[in-house]
């Protein structure tokens, strides 16, 4: 550690001051952003009247959910034994390839784990539609396969089966992400210190290696539960024909399919569900906030691979069936899907004609264009609200710790709440708020920017930790201003994570459909509710053409994140 001191990208240096009143306007702003739509969202669930309307405070929505509590009780239980089965999935068939990829000499490490955290960036909905084509009664296309093979579907998507399969691919991807990397840092010396000492290797793996990977691994397990418990996506187009509703879908019916809407009891059910996640994310945040310091070394460090020997070939080739399954199939699915003259009926022939029919549609280009630029704004101003409030949290001692503190965990709240449940409190705050945000682009954008809020700070607060506070000293002594020093000195060293997290950000915004679900404006759709649309409207062959044009970009931007963490490892490993 010591060695490194003074380099630019040296680890654990110390906060630097920044001027005494913006962090307490930074902690206001945030607060009012973060907490404003939960605080309305509980007095909506405490009103006897519909959205807009003042009515009476009353506990009538609360007793609606009692009354029915048998069937509260069997959405409650059904949400959190899908989520977690699909995470216990997940975490085995994630640290697996986790280690396969990070710890050993597997062939293409780096390009597997680029493939398989694929589903991160690609939106939800797409692999939605492509698991149903592929794996719907009758007409799926594996279900046909399996008929004429051997005379039997074996398949059913629109099942509680096809929901958590569903979703163990995303807790796959998220586990991935998460473990590999922490796989890749650990420090070789612990293990043959811990094998010098005579301890056998199951005693390494148990007192050495899970202790110090607690953290992350746990911090992985309990975020990919969280993100399978508000999922609504893959619930709504594989679960509810089937009867299978998880707390997010029962949300929207309640919203989109009452007459009148019931957004007062569903405020209800939104409040409850926070209530549920509210422990498990504060927990995760506590977690995942050590996650920086249980698994580098210090000076003297040392990564080091597993020779798989003769089950490298084996090992290989698992991974590269895990890959064409979770993600060639559905992929592939959708493209053959777009290139059919009929859905399922290959006998027609192929054709070009609905990408033309979908660069054609004006509404259809217009929700592309809306996506493009909302998300391109969302995912600048989060960044610059993210880096504000990574800076304070990682860099300034002289602001009090408490203040850190609460604007960290702040800035991770947002992720107790499911996307559809927050899109309910903007939509009660714009409706008493005076500023016109109702139904806007703009009130679009601000909840975007929440929604992303937590992925961005977390970036940043990584970049900012692992600058050396000497070069600021030394702009600070050379009698820069505090911006000065800012822009002049840290911009230019974390801009690879600044890149990243901006990309990450209007990728997670182009994706989004729960929030967007409720707060589109009328006659200005974006990619993911017009994407729906066509799929209510039976137009399979353009969804998945849409899908398709949307897919080229986000594997563009996998591509670009990858380049970009390949650079960030160079630079830290040559300030070791």
């Amino acid at each position: 550690m010591e060695g490194a001191r003074g380099h630019p990208w040296a680890f654990g240096a110390p906060r630097r001051a920044v001027p005494v009143w913006p962090p307490y306007a930074l902690l206001v702003l945030v607060g009012l952003a973060v907490l404003a739509p939960i605080g309305f969202l509980v007095s909506g669930s405490l009103r006897d009247a519909p959205l807009g309307d003042p009515g009476r405070m009353s506990l009538v929505n609360y007793l609606a959910l009692a009354g029915g509590a048998r069937d509260l009780v069997v959405v409650v239980l059904r949400t959190f034994g899908i989520s977690l089965a699909a995470v216990l999935g997940g975490f085995v068939f994630g640290l697996t390839l986790s280690w396969l990829v990070g710890r050993t000499n597997v062939p293409a490490a780096s390009f597997l784990e680029a493939v398989l955290t694929l589903p991160l960036y690609i939106p939800p909905l797409l692999l939605a539609v492509g698991w149903a084509m592929l794996a719907a009664p009758r007409v799926g296309l594996l279900n046909v396969a399996t008929r004429r093979l051997f005379g039997i579907e074996l398949l059913n998507v629109y099942s509680a089966g096809g929901v958590i399969w569903y979703l163990m691919v995303f807790s796959i991807a998220f586990h991935l992400s998460f473990a590999a990397g922490a796989f890749r840092a650990f420090d070789a010396s612990l293990e043959e210190a811990g094998r010098v000492s005579g301890a056998r290797p199951r005693a390494v793996l148990a007192k050495i290696v899970v202790p110090l990977l607690f953290p992350v691994l746990s911090g992985a397990f309990l975020y990919s539960f969280v993100r399978s418990f508000e999922a609504f996506e893959g619930p709504l187009l594989l679960g509810l024909q089937a009867g299978v509703k998880m707390i997010s879908v029962e949300i929207y019916d309640l919203v989109q399919n009452r007459l009148p809407p019931e957004y007062p009891t569903a405020s209800a059910m939104g409040v409850l569900s926070i209530g549920l996640l509210l422990p498990l994310t504060w927990y995760q945040w506590h977690l995942l906030e050590r996650r920086s310091y249980v698994i580098l070394g210090g000076r003297g460090y040392r990564a080091a691979s597993y020779d798989l020997g003769a089950w490298k070939v084996p090992a290989f080739l698992l991974c590269i069936a895990v890959t064409v399954v979770l993600v060639v199939l559905p992929i592939s699915q959708l493209v053959l899907g777009s290139l059919t003259r009929f859905f399922g009926i290959f006998q027609a022939g192929f054709t070009w004609d609905h990408y033309r029919e979908v660069l054609s549609n004006g509404q259809l280009l217009r929700a592309l264009r809306n996506s493009a630029i909302l998300a391109s704004i969302g995912a600048s101003l989060s960044l610059l609200l993210g880096g504000l409030i990574a800076y304070v949290v990682a860099r300034s001692r002289s602001v009090p710790r408490g203040l850190r503190m609460a604007l960290n965990f702040l800035s991770w709240l947002p992720l107790t709440v499911p996307g559809i449940v927050l899109a309910l409190g903007f939509l009660w705050f714009y409706a008493f708020s005076p500023l016109p945000l109702y139904a806007t682009r703009t009130g679009l954008v601000v909840a975007y920017i929440i929604i992303v809020l937590p992925l961005v700070v977390r970036a940043m607060v990584g970049a900012f930790s692992q600058i050396s506070s000497e070069l600021e000293e030394a702009g600070r002594v050379s009698g820069a201003r505090w911006s000065r020093t800012i822009v002049a000195v840290l911009l230019p060293l974390v801009w690879p994570s600044a890149l990243i997290a901006w990309i990450l950000a209007f990728v997670n915004i182009v994706r989004d459909l729960s929030t967007s679900v409720l707060l589109v404006p009328p006659g200005q759709p974006v990619f993911s509710t017009a994407l729906l649309e066509l799929w209510g409207r039976g137009r399979i062959e353009q969804v998945c053409a849409l899908s398709v044009l949307v897919m080229v970009p986000m594997l563009l931007a996998r591509y670009l994140v990858g380049r970009l963490q390949a650079y960030e490892i160079r630079m830290r490993s040559m300030a070791r």
